[in-house]
C-alpha cells in the first residue's frame, strides 16, 4: 500500500494523512475478513485487506479510485446506501444478490455487508468502513436444500403408499404409553379413510377407541426402542379395513410407517376360499365334470361326473368317446354356435368357453358351461385340450327369474307417474331418478343426477334447514315422513306426501336414501276448495238465517194464514236463489233465470191476451254473494206488485230492463216499472217491510243504491249495484 503512488489521488501522500485516516487504514489491514476503507466525499479506496483483494479478482487496482468506479456493475444498488452512511447512519444487509464480473464472466453472488461511518477528529463523517462477507455458498446450499425438501415432499405427497411419521410418548419410567402423528401424506388419507385435519398433531389415544390403541403403541414403541423394522398386516376396525404396514425407526423417538389398504386382497382371498369350498362341494355333488380331448385322435376321455352329466356309461367315458355322440346331446338351437366356438379355438390354438343346453336321455334339459384350455400343440395345430363342464341350470333359472323380476319392477316404476321415486347417496346427492320423479318434478335424469336433493325443497324450507333435519332423522330412526310443498323445475310448487328411508348395507353403514312421495297437489287444492266452500256455506247459512229472522220479526199480517203465506214467499225466494247457486257451484246466478223463477206465471199469456211481465237486457251473472240479496229484493217487488200494484189486475203490466256499464268495475242498472194497476195518489204514508228489505239488501248488503217513485201509472224502482269487484259483505241490517 505504501508503494502505491498516492500523490496523484485526492488523498495525497501517506505522510500527509490525518491520524484518524492512518488508524482506520491500519484497522482494515488487520481484520481477518474482507474490509475496505473509503475516504473523502468521492469515497476513494484508501485501504483494503488481502481477503478483500480476493473479492476484486481480475479487476484493476482499486486503491486511489472511487468505489463506484471499482464496482460499476452494482453502482445503482450501493450509491444510495453510501449516501446514508456518509450522513452518519450505519446500514447493513443480509444475503443480497449481486451480479459481479469475475474472470470476465458475469456471475451471481450473495453477500452480507455493511457501511459504517468513520468520523475524524472534529466528529464529522470523513469515511466509510465497508465490511463484506460472501454468503454465496450458504445461500446456494440452502436453496438446494429447499429444492430437495420440495422434491421429496412432492414424492411424499404423490407416492401410492400411505406414509406417516410418528413420535412415541414415554412415561417417566421409559415405557411407551402413546404416540403422536407428526405428518401423513395424501395417500395415507385414501388408504385409511381418515382426513389429515383429524390426525396430524393428535395422539393415538385421542383419535381411536381404547381397545384398539394398545397393540399399535406396543408395536411402534418396540421398533423405536430396538431399531428393528417390523411388518404388520391387521384388520383395523375404526377404518373397517385391512391394513398392511412396514414400520422402521426414523430417528430418536420417531418411526416411519409405509401403509397400504389391502382389504380387497383379503376379500379376494376370502372369495377364493369360498369358491374353492363351493368347487369341492360341486365336485362331490357331481355338478362339475372333467374331460381331456385328444384332438389328433378325435377322442374325449372324462370322469364319472362328466359321464353322469352327459348320460354316458362310465366305462365308455374312461376309455374315450368320439365327439359326435357328445354333440348329438346338445340342443339343436345351440349346436351350431358351440361348433363354431370350438372350431375358432382350434384354429387359433386358444382357450374357449361356451354355454349351451344339453338334452339328457330322459328328455330333460340342463344348462352346461364348458371351458377348454389348449394344453399341447404340434407346430401350429392344437393337439390336446383339457377342461371342465359345469351344470349351471340353477344359475340360469335364477338369472331368468331375476331378469323377469327386474323387468316387472322397471315397468312398474316407469308406469307410476304420480309417485316421485328416487335415491340419493349418503351425502344426499341424487344418484337414481325414476320416470315418476321426472313427471312430478319436471327434471330429466340428465339434469338432476348429481345435484343435492335440497334443490327440490322450497327456498324457505332450505333456509330453515328442513332437508338436513329430514336426513338426520332418517339416519337416526331409519325413516322420516316427507310431507309438504316442494319445488318443480319450472318454479311451480307441488304438495308431496311421502317418506325418506335410510338404505343400509350388510355392515349397517348408510349406503344412501330412498325417497318416495305422491303428488297430492290436486287433492290438496280440492281440500282447500272444500274448506273454502264450507266457510262460504256457513257464512251463507248464517246470512240466510239472519234474513229469515228479520222476515219473521218484521212481517205484518191481519191473520195467521196471511202471515204464513208472506213468510213462505220470502223464504222460497231465498231457497230458489240458493238452488241456483248450488247448481252453478256457487259461481253465480243468472239474472234472467232468477226473474223467471220469481215471476214465472206472469211471463206466460195472461187474461188480456199477452204476458204481464217482460224482461229485457244482456246476460248478467250475479256474483254468489249478490244472488240471495237481489232475489229478496225482486221477491219484495213482485209481492208488492201482486198485492197492490201492476200485477194485482188482469190488465196490469211490469216492464223489467237492465244494462251493464263500466270496466273493469261493472255496474248493473236495473229498472222495474209497473203500469195498468190501481192509480196511485203519491208516496205511501209509511215505509213497509218490503221497502225496508229493498233498502237493507241493495244499499247495505250490495253496496248499491235504490230509488222508488210512486207515479200515477205505477211504481218505478231503479237499482244500481256494482258487479266487479264484489263489495265486501256487510252485516244484514234491516231497520224496523
Amino acid at each position: 500500500m505504501r508503494a502505491f503512488d498516492w500523490f496523484r489521488t485526492s488523498l495525497g501522500p501517506v505522510e500527509g494523512w490525518s491520524g484518524c485516516l492512518r488508524t482506520a487504514a491500519s484497522l482494515v489491514l488487520a481484520l481477518p475478513f474482507a474490509n475496505v476503507l473509503l475516504w473523502g466525499s468521492d469515497l476513494t479506496v484508501a485501504a483494503y485487506n488481502d481477503a478483500y483483494r480476493e473479492r476484486l479478482g481480475e479487476k484493476p487496482e482499486a486503491l486511489g479510485r472511487s468505489i463506484l468506479e471499482v464496482w460499476p456493475e452494482v453502482r445503482e444498488t450501493i450509491a444510495p446506501q453510501l449516501r446514508l452512511a456518509m450522513s452518519g447512519e450505519t446500514v447493513s444487509f443480509k444475503d443480497v444478490r449481486f451480479t459481479l464480473t469475475r474472470s470476465g464472466v458475469p456471475e451471481e453472488a450473495w453477500f452480507d455487508y455493511s457501511f459504517s461511518p468513520i468520523r475524524d477528529e472534529t466528529g464529522n463523517v470523513a469515511g466509510i468502513l465497508n465490511t463484506a462477507i460472501e454468503t454465496t455458498g450458504r445461500v446456494l446450499a440452502e436453496a438446494a436444500r429447499r429444492e430437495s425438501e420440495t422434491r421429496w415432499r412432492d414424492v411424499f405427497d404423490h407416492m401410492g403408499e400411505g406414509f406417516e411419521i410418528i413420535e412415541v410418548i414415554r412415561a417417566p419410567d421409559g415405557r411407551t404409553v402413546d404416540f403422536r402423528y407428526v405428518d401423513i401424506n395424501a395417500a395415507w388419507e385414501r388408504h385409511t379413510g381418515f382426513p389429515r385435519a383429524m390426525i396430524v398433531g393428535k395422539r393415538a389415544t385421542e383419535i381411536f377407541p381404547p381397545e384398539e390403541t394398545p397393540f399399535w403403541i406396543e408395536a411402534f414403541g418396540r421398533v423405536v426402542e430396538t431399531g428393528e423394522p417390523t411388518h404388520i398386516e391387521r384388520y383395523f376396525p375404526p377404518a373397517n379395513r385391512w391394513l398392511e404396514l412396514i414400520v422402521y425407526r426414523l430417528g430418536p423417538g420417531q418411526a416411519a410407517v409405509l401403509l397400504r389398504n389391502v382389504t380387497e386382497r383379503h376379500e379376494a382371498a376370502k372369495r377364493l376360499r369360498a369358491s374353492t369350498e363351493r368347487q369341492q362341494i360341486a365336485l362331490e355333488t357331481g355338478l362339475i365334470g372333467f374331460f381331456e380331448w385328444d384332438v389328433v385322435a378325435g377322442v374325449v376321455t372324462a370322469d364319472e361326473h362328466f359321464a353322469r352329466l352327459y348320460g354316458i356309461h362310465l366305462d365308455a367315458a374312461a376309455a374315450g368317446v368320439t365327439l359326435a355322440p357328445l354333440f348329438d346331446h346338445i340342443h339343436p338351437s345351440d349346436r351350431h354356435a358351440v361348433e363354431a366356438h370350438v372350431a375358432g379355438a382350434l384354429a387359433s390354438c386358444s382357450d374357449y368357453e361356451t354355454g349351451f343346453r344339453l338334452i339328457l336321455p330322459d328328455g330333460a334339459t340342463r344348462w352346461l358351461l364348458a371351458r377348454g384350455r389348449c394344453a399341447e400343440r404340434q407346430g401350429r395345430q392344437a393337439s390336446r385340450y383339457i377342461g371342465t363342464v359345469v351344470d349351471v341350470t340353477e344359475a340360469k333359472v335364477a338369472e331368468a327369474a331375476l331378469r323377469d323380476s327386474e323387468e316387472r319392477l322397471r315397468l312398474i316404476l316407469e308406469g307410476i307417474h304420480d309417485y316421485a321415486i328416487f335415491t340419493t347417496d349418503p351425502d344426499h346427492r341424487i344418484d337414481a331418478w325414476m320416470p315418476g320423479a321426472a313427471h312430478v318434478f319436471g327434471w330429466s335424469a340428465e339434469e338432476v343426477l348429481g345435484q343435492p336433493a335440497a334443490v327440490l325443497f322450497t327456498p324457505e324450507d332450505r333456509e330453515a334447514g328442513v332437508p338436513d333435519r329430514e336426513m338426520a332423522t332418517a339416519r337416526r330412526e331409519g325413516m322420516c315422513p316427507n310431507v309438504g310443498w316442494h319445488l318443480r323445475k319450472d318454479g311451480q310448487r307441488v304438495f308431496i306426501e311421502g317418506s325418506v328411508t335410510a338404505l343400509r348395507g350388510p355392515d349397517d353403514r348408510i349406503r344412501g336414501f330412498l325417497k318416495i312421495g305422491q303428488d297430492v297437489t290436486a287433492r290438496k287444492a280440492a281440500e282447500e276448495r272444500q274448506a273454502l266452500l264450507m266457510r262460504e256455506v256457513d257464512h251463507r247459512a248464517k246470512n240466510a238465517l239472519s234474513v229469515v229472522g228479520a222476515a219473521l220479526r218484521l212481517t205484518r199480517a191481519l191473520d195467521l194464514p196471511s202471515y204464513i203465506k208472506a213468510i213462505e214467499g220470502r223464504i222460497s225466494a231465498l231457497a230458489r236463489a240458493q238452488t241456483m247457486l248450488a247448481n252453478d257451484h256457487w259461481i253465480g246466478a243468472d239474472l234472467r233465470t232468477l226473474l223467471r223463477g220469481e215471476l214465472a206465471a206472469f211471463f206466460e199469456v195472461g187474461a188480456a191476451g199477452g204476458p204481464q211481465a217482460e224482461a229485457s237486457g244482456p246476460t248478467v251473472a250475479l256474483p254468489a254473494r249478490a244472488a240471495q240479496p237481489f232475489a229478496m229484493a225482486i221477491h219484495e217487488l213482485a209481492t208488492n206488485a201482486i198485492k197492490y200494484g201492476g200485477l194485482s189486475t188482469p190488465t196490469g203490466r211490469i216492464a223489467i230492463t237492465w244494462e251493464k256499464e263500466g270496466w273493469p268495475t261493472e255496474v248493473l242498472r236495473f229498472r222495474w216499472a209497473e203500469s195498468g194497476g190501481p192509480l196511485l195518489e203519491g208516496n205511501p204514508e209509511r215505509r213497509g217491510f218490503g221497502t225496508r228489505v229493498l233498502d237493507g239488501t241493495v244499499r247495505r248488503q250490495l253496496g248499491g243504491t235504490v230509488s222508488l217513485a210512486w207515479e200515477t201509472s205505477g211504481l218505478v224502482c231503479e237499482i244500481e249495484v256494482p258487479l266487479l269487484p264484489i263489495p265486501k259483505m256487510v252485516k244484514l241490517a234491516i231497520e224496523p
